[in-house]
């Protein structure tokens, strides 16, 4: 199987690489591709032909989305919009990993994705 991983220079993204390491990976960090451009992401994963993505890419600095939520939510929402995109049009899976920043923590049950979001901050 062969699994494209966005975010490899991050913590979940280098932990997902020893986790899946028996098999097919192709790293993806910025470097190598910006999630923020539809075009790059298409090339990318044109080359690769993944059979999976898994998404970890994220800007995850919570203090600086405050202050540069454009930027956090270009990574985050545009990126991700992006990456989804292309695994649609490839027709393979993705994984994604969200933040609980999303929700409110107001709901007195579990939350699921799709519950409506709530987020607090410029991060959520």
């Amino acid at each position: 199987m062969k699994i494209a991983i966005t975010g490899t220079t991050g913590m979940l993204g280098r932990a997902l690489q020893k986790a899946f390491a028996k098999h097919s990976l192709s790293p993806l960090s910025s470097r190598h591709a910006d999630i923020t451009s539809l075009l790059e992401v298409r090339r990318a994963f044109s080359e690769l032909q993944p059979d999976w993505i898994i998404h970890t890419a994220a800007f995850t600095n919570v203090d600086k989305a405050e202050s540069n939520s454009f930027e956090a939510f270009r990574v985050n929402a545009l990126g991700t919009r992006n990456v989804a995109q292309v695994a649609s049009e490839k027709n393979c899976g993705l994984l994604y990993y969200s933040t609980d920043y999303v929700f409110d923590g107001l709901k007195e049950s579990p939350y699921h994705e799709w519950d409506t979001p709530h987020p607090i901050n410029a991060y959520g």
